[in-house]
């Protein structure tokens, strides 16, 4: 199967002639197909809801093709594109998933060997953030999002899925965006329901984070970008 490059796209066109943006111009995103030889086919766009800042890509409806769930900051959605598997999409499926959503991730957080969805928002500015949890069932979204809220204020940016304490089960680091907000890790329980574990405060300013064995201990570590100072901040795991 041929690598697909996908990337959330601003469509500029006509911005240099035109006085006003043009119709949808924040509502896409844009599939390049590889041709294993480093080069890429020209790109094919797909509509999604309004603004859409992030995205994920994960099987989530069983028909073993990947699919591509966008999250729409304006929109307050989330979009999941369903993959047919030549690099186009089926009709979109959108889920309201509450105010300023910002960051997907996708695992099996319930272990019921179906692909779940999380997502890093800010419901208001100096608010807590919260992270919103569907629970796929390989079919659709029909499910309430189940919201966790964070031990920090303001806007999440970045988030990942790891097993940060070892139990075999996915867990959630989070960063977040300004010098109010700091980083945190929560534990899944096996089922999909989330507490926050650890805040970490002198990670403020977070914008996006990984998790990688950084010094060789065998313990995941977080790597943590921080925008208000212009550096990357490492939080060594504690051995189990």
């Amino acid at each position: 199967m041929l690598a697909q490059l996908l990337f959330v796209q601003i469509l500029r066109a006509h911005l240099a002639a035109a006085r006003r943006l043009p119709a949808g111009w924040l509502r896409a995103v844009s599939v390049l197909v590889n041709h294993g030889d480093g080069t890429f086919a020209e790109r094919a766009v797909t509509a999604t809801g309004a603004t859409p800042i992030a995205l994920t890509a994960a099987e989530f409806n069983g028909d073993g093709y990947p699919d591509v769930a966008v999250v729409e900051s304006r929109a307050g959605t989330v979009s999941v594109l369903p993959g047919v598997g030549d690099g186009t999409f089926g009709p979109r499926q959108s889920q309201s998933i509450g105010v300023s959503p910002k960051a997907p991730v996708a695992a099996d957080f319930d272990q019921d060997g179906r692909s779940d969805l999380a997502v890093a928002r800010a419901p208001r500015y100096l608010a807590p953030g919260v992270i919103a949890m569907l629970h796929g069932d390989g079919k659709d979204w029909s499910s309430k999002p189940m919201d966790t809220t964070l031990g920090t204020h303001g806007a999440p940016y970045g988030l990942v899925a790891a097993d940060l304490d070892g139990d075999g089960t996915p867990d959630l680091a989070v960063a977040g965006g300004s010098a109010l907000q700091a980083a945190a890790t929560l534990l899944n329980d096996g089922e999909g329901h989330f507490s926050v574990s650890t805040v970490y405060e002198n990670a403020a300013g977070g914008v996006a984070v990984a998790v990688g064995d950084v010094d060789g201990d065998g313990v995941p570590d977080l790597v943590i970008a921080d925008h208000g100072v212009a550096t990357v901040n490492v939080i060594l795991g504690r051995c189990r």
